[in-house]
């Protein structure tokens, strides 16, 4: 893991820290002002724009101070055209399920693309190491960088006078209130609009809800952090480590003691679901006959292969030199791939019984992603010096930001549809997807035949036209295209 050094401090906000600092305080209460937290909707268009524009300003910022590193650096921009891709799907569609699993993945690729390009984790942002030290340096550089303006304030301009710039500018404010007295009082005066908008304006502040002023003071700690965060790239660096030995909580028998143990389990469990799940000889004769055995437990099947996975993952961490330890390992993913398998049989027959919902597919992809990584830690047991995880960790990311574009919510309406259509599931189906926080859908009720057609307006009008149970449309900073669906 890359160990960190720090530099000397800043003594003084240069132009770029302010010019910083204003646009993350800025973003901050755009978000906080536009955003409604309590109508059901994440934030939208809004946050796509913001994570743009302060992606950018953040870059500059970098490159202002001389750390910006483009060239051979194709890991950090694949992170950052990640980081990208993904904040813009906040703009175009708006399932809010989505959207709440997406921001810790935004998070995600947003902070390790700019310490990639950096140069603050090493040249492997996607290495465990780097993603470790990446997660490790994240929470600390949000606050890291508070003092920073404060003590600017505090700097001495005139060693001579002892006078330091915050006192300057407390005294400046003072003297102003008397002279822009002054002057207000002349010129709505002499002009009766400018009066009046004044004086509508002074009533605002005086009936100003009391939250307005804690939203305030939430953007502004909000605004630090971005600016800590932003910031925080071009005034520390880190230093790679000093090799150390490994520290083992157990021996490498003992660790194989314990894999050969769970091999036998997973095999018995194996050979069961050969003939009774894969083959279904048997399970015929149970209690509820074989479909009812087999369109159920795929969650906990697929549970259980990612915590093998991260047993797996561990065990060939800390023992790669012990080849039993690695033979086992194999053993227990290749047995764990029957698990991950029996998973996916279920949840397939499942779906051909219910048909598809976005937690279906997204149980799909945790599945398929379980495979991928069972499969590299077959490589990594053969071949334990081979690195596997920058690869790997590219393609999760990169496949996760291509199920937000693959649009599930149209792909689960159209499903159901075409069930609808062929008699496999009935209208209350349907209406309960037209009726859900969603207009990522409505497309696909045109394909309905006949007069579920029209059933279909009557109740998509039902859901989005005026009324007390109808869904509100969001506000402009949560809005997204998907919107234009909706009447």
């Amino acid at each position: 893991m890359m160990s960190e050094q720090p530099t000397a401090p800043a003594r003084r906000m240069e132009g770029a820290d302010w010019a910083l600092l204003g646009v993350s305080v800025l973003a901050a209460a755009v978000y906080v002002l536009a955003h409604q937290p309590f109508t059901g909707y994440f934030p939208g268009i809004g946050l796509a724009v913001t994570h743009w524009a302060l992606t950018l300003v953040a870059l500059m910022y970098a490159r202002r101070k001389g750390r910006l590193r483009l060239k051979s650096n194709g890991r950090g921009i694949f992170l950052l055209t990640l980081s990208l891709l993904l904040s813009a799907c906040y703009g175009i569609f708006c399932d809010n399920l989505l959207r709440m699993m997406d921001l810790p993945v935004l998070v995600l690729l947003s902070s390790q693309a700019l310490l990639a390009l950096t140069g603050r984790i090493g040249p492997d942002p996607l290495s465990i190491t780097g993603l470790w030290a990446g997660v490790c340096g994240f929470l600390p550089g949000l606050f890291r960088l508070w003092p920073l303006p404060f003590r600017a304030l505090k700097t001495r301009k005139k060693p001579e006078d002892g006078r330091s710039q915050g006192v300057e500018v407390i005294v400046g404010l003072v003297l102003a209130v008397p002279v822009l007295l002054v002057a207000l009082l002349f010129l709505t005066s002499a002009d009766e609009v400018f009066g009046s908008l004044l004086s509508g304006g002074l009533d605002a502040i005086a009936n100003m809800d009391a939250s307005v002023l804690l939203k305030l003071i939430l953007a502004l700690g909000l605004g630090l952090c971005l600016f800590s965060w932003a910031g925080d790239a071009a005034v520390r660096t880190y230093a790679a480590a000093e090799p150390r030995e490994e520290s083992r909580l157990l021996s490498g028998l003992t660790a194989a003691v314990v894999l050969a143990a769970l091999d036998l389990v997973y095999a018995a469990f194996a050979a069961v679901q050969v003939r009774y799940l894969f083959l279904g000889t048997a399970s015929v004769r149970m209690a509820g006959g074989y479909a009812a055995y087999a369109r159920s437990g795929f969650f906990q099947l697929a549970a259980l292969a990612f915590l093998t996975l991260l047993l797996i993952g561990s065990a060939l961490s800390m023992y790669k030199n012990e080849r039993r330890v690695r033979v086992l390992c194999a053993l227990t993913a290749v047995l764990t791939a029957v698990i991950d398998f029996s998973a996916f049989f279920r949840m397939r027959l499942y779906i051909e019984a219910y048909g598809l919902s976005l937690l279906r597919v997204l149980t799909l992809w945790a599945m398929a992603m379980i495979l991928l990584c069972l499969a590299a830690a077959l490589v990594k047991a053969a071949r334990p010096a081979k690195p596997v995880s920058p690869a790997l960790a590219a393609v999760i990311l990169a496949s996760w930001v291509a199920l937000n574009y693959a649009n599930i919510d149209r792909i689960v309406a159209e499903n159901q549809v075409a069930r609808y259509n062929a008699g496999q599931t009935d209208w209350a189906t349907v209406q309960e997807l037209i009726h859900a926080w969603t207009p990522d859908d409505l497309p696909a009720y045109a394909h309905l035949e006949g007069e579920a057609q029209e059933k279909a307006r009557s109740e998509i009008a039902l859901a989005y036209g005026p009324g007390e149970d109808s869904i509100a449309h969001p506000s402009a900073y949560d809005w997204s295209f998907s919107w234009n669906w909706a009447p």
